[in-house]
């Protein structure tokens, strides 16, 4: 693996164990990922995930966002396990990638994975790090459901517009923030206790009127992470792949990701799309997407129209780097346009070229140490070239492959379908009551139940949902007899793709290869 990433230029590093020599750490990189990496390091997310080799390591995607909207994969990162130390390792490699542009991400996104979390708080102190908002709601209705036990708990606890949770973290400003908490937390006192101690520290990280301070380009949940890992499994078509059969098969798909942004970059730099005067200062000189945006964002502006100051939110030049509605309807009103100076450099960078960020001296610096080292000691030069060596032929070093990892995370040994989240257990699946009620109650709930303080599982809590939600829902009372469960699938705009997902393949995560 490490000899077929040097012969095609990846930029990339490894660790081993000193004692075993077995294969701890790597980090790859494509020489087109870095380059694209440094010209649009604003956005990165961060997640892991199990089942893609033989080792059963953790494989850690890295993923950008292009001018474009485009995903792109940085970097695939294997550590021995989700801990500080990996993510520490990892996170400093991004660091050296980007070393040489002076340049550092505006906002990190990734799950709360604490080991990353504490990682990023001491590598990366002033950059901004949101929380997945899905995740995070996710578990705090799971958290709900077992707590009010019913399954109009979404109506009582989440949606209520007056009470419910959405007040709290869909807050457009501070004082509605707090507002909305304290009446939150005075209804449901439990429930707001368990938010408070978990993710109370977190808020600013996930609540709508903090996250709309950074410049994070729409990316407050880990989805697009979730689509590289899909598309990634995709490619890979085993979970058992050694490490250079895994890697050639990233090697193609990335080499496909990256001919579709070249294109995608190309296209907003020469297809003649402007035909608003507002906008015909951009031709050719921003992203599609950043016209699309601002065009959404015209529409919304011109449809508020009385109290537009009000509605408008204004932030979109924050969060997106672009004009916000009223600036937009304004400069429409006075029949001004748009300028370059309005949109934020990232829009309006649709080339990538590595050299114009490399140190001019580095060139320089290079045969200065070559020529010392022709004149220095042949001890001294044999220790040069070895290290070189090293570099560009770790073939030649003593490594062995990693040693298999036992008990992963991910799917059960020998399935191809992952575990369940905790929140997916509780939330998504309610049958009639086994002749064993604690113990399918304990499968609903998974192992989040465990942490529920004081609030001992009802035995029969599970009877008459099934019959509650049919009638609920209006399902022809012909057909009940023939009902076992139901299934709640994600509701984020793909659940039309989720449920042929959960037909097709006894599970919604490959809804991503459902929809393409």
């Amino acid at each position: 693996m490490l000899a077929l990433a040097v012969e095609v230029n990846y930029v990339h590093w490894h660790e081993i164990n000193p004692d075993t020599h077995e294969l701890t750490h790597v980090f790859t990189s494509h020489p087109e990922a870095v380059k694209i990496f440094r010209a649009y390091p604003h956005v990165v997310l961060i997640d892991f995930t199990y089942k893609t080799n033989t080792y059963n390591m953790a494989l850690v995607e890295v993923v950008g966002v292009t001018p474009a909207g485009s995903s792109f994969l940085i970097a695939c990162v294997l550590i021995p396990s989700e801990s500080e130390e990996g993510y520490t390792w990892l996170l400093r490699k991004l660091m050296d990638i980007l070393e040489c542009t002076g340049a550092s991400p505006s906002v990190f996104v990734t799950d709360r994975e604490l080991g990353l979390v504490r990682a990023l708080r001491t590598l990366f102190p002033e950059t901004p790090h949101l929380l997945c908002r899905w995740h995070v709601n996710r578990v705090i209705e799971s958290r709900a459901f077992m707590i009010h036990k019913t399954v109009f708990y979404k109506d009582h606890v989440l949606n209520n517009p007056e009470i419910g949770w959405w007040n709290v973290i869909d807050a457009t400003c501070e004082y509605d923030f707090n507002k909305a908490w304290s009446v939150f937390s005075q209804k449901w006192k439990r429930l707001a206790s368990y938010i408070s101690r978990t993710w109370g520290e977190h808020a600013k990280k996930f609540v709508l009127c903090y996250t709309n301070e950074y410049f994070h380009l729409g990316n407050t949940t880990t989805s697009r992470v979730e689509s590289a890992h899909s598309l990634l499994k995709a490619w890979l078509k085993s979970a058992h792949l050694t490490l250079d059969t895994m890697w050639s098969r990233i090697h193609s798909m990335l080499e496909g990701q990256h001919s579709k942004i070249r294109k995608e970059l190309q296209d907003s730099m020469s297809r003649p799309r402007i035909t608003q005067r507002l906008f015909s200062l951009l031709q050719g000189k921003v992203s599609t997407k950043a016209l699309e945006i601002m065009q959404d964002e015209l529409k919304r502006g011109v449809a508020l129209r009385v109290g537009l100051e009000l509605g408008c939110g204004c932030v979109l030049r924050t969060t997106h780097g672009l004009p916000c509605a009223c600036t937009l309807v304004d400069m429409k009103n006075n029949g001004s346009r748009v300028h370059l100076s309005d949109i934020h450099s990232f829009r309006r960078t649709l080339e990538y070229d590595n050299e114009k960020a490399m140190p001019k001296n580095d060139n320089d610096m290079l045969e200065e140490l070559v020529d010392k080292a022709r004149q220095s000691d042949p001890v001294y030069r044999k220790v040069f070239l070895e290290k070189l060596r090293d570099i560009f032929h770790p073939e030649n070093e003593d490594i062995l492959a990693p040693a298999v990892r036992e008990n992963p995370k991910g799917r059960p040994r020998g399935s191809t379908t992952r575990n369940k989240s905790g929140f997916e257990h509780s939330m998504r699946k309610y049958g009639t009551p086994s002749t064993d009620a604690s113990t399918n109650i304990q499968h609903m709930v998974g192992d989040f139940a465990a942490g529920v303080a004081g609030a001992p599982l009802e035995k029969n809590y599970t009877k008459g949902l099934l019959s509650t939600w049919v009638k609920r829902y209006g399902v022809m009372e012909e057909l009940w007899p023939h009902f076992d469960c139901w299934i709640d699938v994600g509701s984020d705009g793909h659940c039309g793709f989720r449920v042929l997902s959960h037909a097709l393949r006894g599970g919604e995560e490959d809804y991503i290869q459902m929809r393409d």
